[in-house]
């Protein structure tokens, strides 16, 4: 981000080697300039090429929680377990991030019978802290339907879930991807340069999620949720394709080349 800016100029005007990460599909505007002055520049989607210099840059993807990366695909019954659900359920993971999302929460809210509907369907609502008491005294309590505030043990959730209704920022899509779990994206419009529409883009055109715009959300979620847990075969052929976008190595990798910079540095 912006305030990167100042000391990474400082270091290259004392003659410092510069790395720099962009995290999201679109290059923000100071990885943009900055990376002309890097050495190397790590990317976590391949769109962002287009806006650094491609000699000095490698797709590394974004370094996601160990917890995370080394998940067994095959634990599926015990993290449906801790979250007290059938082994054979089809299971919604609906997440706004820790604060919460408004539009997605009253989607969820406008449409939850419809999201609802089958015997086998269940939901998991991680509301946020802002939303979670007023969601909790408006939406009737149903059987299938958790409502929680928050979620400690995402490793387990994504686990859990056939599909995930959320935003589509860096680091969540890259849990989606290192995790393989299909999506359904809701960018957030109140971001800069609209980057979680790149990013959601990216993991559509690559079959790994449907990217459902915020304006068409309310309209459209119980027909787009309903006709993807109604096809496991598209849903295994989006959880392949996020997964052949993982890179599970991302830290390592970035890490491997700044202790190379460095060296290379001191040596001269």
């Amino acid at each position: 981000g912006y305030v990167a800016a100042p000391v990474l100029l400082a270091a290259w005007l004392r003659g410092r080697p510069l790395l720099v990460q962009e995290q999201n599909a679109y290059a923000g505007l100071t990885n943009r300039v900055l990376s002309r002055l890097a050495s190397r520049i790590h990317l976590a989607f391949p769109e962002a090429q287009d806006w650094v210099p491609a000699q000095r840059a490698v797709v590394s993807g974004n370094p996601t929680r160990r917890v995370l990366r080394e998940a067994d695909p095959k634990s599926r019954r015990d993290a449906r377990a801790t979250f007290d659900l059938p082994d054979d359920a089809r299971v919604v993971l609906v997440m706004g991030g820790s604060l919460g999302s408004a539009a997605i929460n009253g989607a969820v809210e406008h449409n939850l019978e419809t999201l609802l509907r089958g015997d086998d369907v269940h939901v998991v609502w991680q509301t946020g802290e802002r939303y979670h008491d007023d969601i909790v005294n408006e939406v009737n309590e149903h059987p299938r339907l958790q409502v929680v505030e928050y979620i400690d043990q995402m490793g387990m959730a994504y686990a859990a879930a056939d599909l995930v209704v959320c935003r589509a920022g860096a680091l969540t899509c890259s849990e989606l991807m290192v995790t393989g779990t299909p999506a359904v994206l809701v960018p957030s419009p109140n971001v800069t340069a609209d980057h979680q529409t790149k990013n959601a883009q990216s993991l559509e055109q690559a079959g790994a999620a449907v990217l459902l715009p915020e304006p068409e959300l309310d309209e459209r979620l119980d027909a787009v949720v309903p006709d993807l847990l109604g096809d496991p075969e598209r849903l295994t052929q989006m959880a392949d394709a996020a997964r052949e976008r993982a890179r599970p190595d991302a830290a390592e990798t970035i890490a491997r080349d700044v202790l190379t910079l460095a060296d290379h540095y001191r040596q001269n």
